[in-house]
């Protein structure tokens, strides 16, 4: 939310110079993020519309409403007709008054009636069914259109700049390739799915006939402080998304979570720093 990115940040306690970005911050932990690994204490600077989540919501409460280049050439149109119609209605009101002697109140009626039927009363609808009919288009080329508007500038757009994750990608990490003395094992699946194969030289095998692949699955178990669980029929990792590949990747040999950790307790946790690798 805060940084665009959802790869876990790694935090630390060396001081930062004060006009540093938000994401290089590494000293701070912020309000609506999520810890996956580790842990620590903190002080509270800031709470509520002081925090960064809350000046973020005050910003969006304040967004100015932007105006396309097709609404302001309708604005200024309208100006423009406008002060035509008041113009015509006043020449024609003169022009029967002065020149055709007729009745000031016959006249006004004229002129009032010319320009209320001068007035263009079916243009916004035109305009919108218009807009409507580029909506469907964009619809059929699985482009959602939230505002009319937009269409009529997406017309005028030559390069697109968007974020990969969540549209080109899946934001899913998977381990492709296990190599050990035995041979290099290639893991079939995609996402945080599970249920894969391990293949060994194209050839489908089966891990228990592979210690060597065993050890390497257990570890990738073991040493792991993520959690996999599914939802609504996804598969979704809790935690670091490397240690959820890597979880994923050791179900995939055919070991049960559970029955590892009631197997090999764990006794001691050394946390990672990166001064020490």
């Amino acid at each position: 939310v805060l940084t665009g990115e959802s790869v876990a940040v790694e935090k630390g306690t060396e001081p930062v110079k004060p006009d540093v970005a938000l994401g290089d911050r590494y000293g701070m932990a912020y309000s609506g993020t999520l810890v996956t690994y580790g842990q620590g204490m903190g002080v509270v600077v800031e709470t509520g519309v002081g925090t960064e989540i809350g000046r973020i919501s005050s910003l969006v409460a304040g967004v100015e409403q932007l105006t396309t280049p097709l609404l302001r050439q309708m604005s200024q149109f309208g100006r423009w007709l406008t002060a035509a119609i008041i113009a015509i209605s006043i020449g024609t009101f003169a022009f029967g008054v002065l020149v055709r002697d007729y009745m000031a109140v016959q006249m006004f009626l004229a002129a009032v009636g010319l320009a209320v039927a001068a007035i263009p009363e079916g243009l916004p609808a035109i305009m919108t069914i218009t807009l409507a009919i580029g909506v469907q288009r964009m619809a059929g080329r699985n482009a959602i259109i939230r505002r009319l508007p937009a269409v009529e500038t997406l017309g005028s757009v030559s390069v697109i700049c968007t974020d990969k994750t969540g549209t080109l990608t899946r934001n899913e990490m998977t381990v492709r390739i296990i190599t050990t003395t035995s041979g290099r094992f290639e893991l079939s699946g995609s996402g945080y799915d599970p249920h894969g194969g391990i293949s060994l030289a194209k050839r489908e095998i089966l891990p228990e006939e592979y210690p060597l692949l065993l050890d390497v699955s257990r570890a990738m178990v073991l040493c792991n402080d993520a959690s996999l669980d599914r939802d609504d029929g996804n598969w979704q990792v809790h935690g670091d998304p490397m240690e959820g590949a890597l979880l994923v990747a050791g179900l995939k040999a055919g070991l049960d979570m559970e029955t590892e950790i009631r197997t090999y307790p764990r006794t001691d946790l050394i946390p990672f720093e990166s001064e020490h690798r």
